[in-house]
């Protein structure tokens, strides 16, 4: 029974020594850090023009024509299966991100934009039914669908209605 005690005993101070020892480096080691990045691919290809984007596209793009003044083009960029496109114009006070993708986006909301708003309104523009999304400052997101693709403009500050509307009767 002493001898059982004592094996036990031996046993115990065994194990204790040598959890104490995990995760110590021997005297003259050296702390090895490894370090392991991962990256997931860009899905977006970006373009220097958008004359260089619509050769590229796998279908029918169309672009705003009438932006507020000092505005320009900061990124262009398509997914690289072709079929959704983002354009981001850029002044001193406020960013417009616009979007466009090809009919199979319909049933999605492309602005990726999950804000709660304050307020969501329907208009219409260009014969279309264009849901707008926004706070007391003004509209913030205008998304509709035409029957070939489906569209998005977002704005860093809200916009009038009014200037909206025009933004998506320039599109061609």
């Amino acid at each position: 029974m002493i001898k059982k005690l004592f094996v036990s005993g031996l046993c115990a101070v065994a194990v204790t020594m040598s959890i104490s020892s995990i995760g110590q480096a021997a005297e003259g080691d050296t702390e090895q850090t490894v370090t392991m990045k991962e990256e997931l691919a860009n899905p977006f290809i970006e373009y220097t023009s958008m004359k260089e984007l619509r050769k590229a596209a796998g279908f029918t793009t169309k672009i705003p024509h009438v932006l507020p003044e000092n505005y320009h083009k900061t990124y262009i960029a398509m997914l690289r299966d072709k079929s959704f496109i983002e354009v981001q114009y850029v002044s001193d006070e406020q960013k417009i991100v616009y979007k466009m993708a090809a009919k199979r986006w319909a049933d999605r909301d492309i602005s990726g934009d999950y804000t709660f708003y304050d307020w969501k309104q329907v208009m219409e523009a260009d014969n279309n039914e264009v849901t707008l999304k926004g706070n007391a400052d003004g509209i913030h997101i205008a998304e509709w669908k035409d029957g070939e693709a489906s569209y998005s403009l977002s704005f860093s500050q809200g916009i009038s209605r009014k200037f909206i509307k025009e933004i998506i009767e320039s599109i061609a």
